[in-house]
């Protein structure tokens, strides 16, 4: 789906830009670190709050369509946050280690991104956003060779 509107994105500006096929910034909730299943449980609670906190938008990814939610109790809620962390987790964001994200990005670019936006303030503990700011130095080092 991103791959067709990106293309649809490029085609446009095209038409409207003298053939200049524009620039495409893919925004990604990102944590690096040294271990996968670390990364995942850093990032579990405040993701999961974070999915509740935007729960229309969560549930519109899932079922493509706008949704009520307002009759959902809260176990119903931690029931979709959690089936949408799981899923934002391996396919949504750039989470894990240096590694498993340099195997990602040949993925992200071959959807038309140019470049990635990386959100790293969704309520992760500070430390763990700060060295995961330098984890996306050594990730960037091991791209641009």
């Amino acid at each position: 789906e991103v791959a067709g509107k990106i293309a649809e994105y490029r085609r446009v500006a095209a038409e409207e830009h003298d053939g200049w096929s524009g620039h495409v910034v893919l925004m990604l909730h990102t944590l690096l670190g040294d271990d996968l299943d670390q990364v995942r449980e850093q990032v579990r609670e405040p993701f999961t709050n974070y999915l509740k906190s935007s729960a229309n938008l969560t549930a519109k990814s899932f079922t493509g369509k706008e949704m009520d939610l307002s009759e959902l109790n809260a176990d119903d809620m931690d029931y979709l946050a959690a089936r949408a962390f799981d899923r934002y987790f391996e396919t949504g964001g750039l989470f894990g280690s240096v590694e498993r994200a340099a195997e990602l990005l040949p993925h992200i670019r071959a959807l038309g991104v140019d470049e990635i936006g990386c959100l790293v303030d969704f309520g992760v503990e500070s430390r763990a956003v700060l060295d995961g700011i330098d984890k996306l130095g050594k990730l960037n080092e091991i791209i641009s060779r």
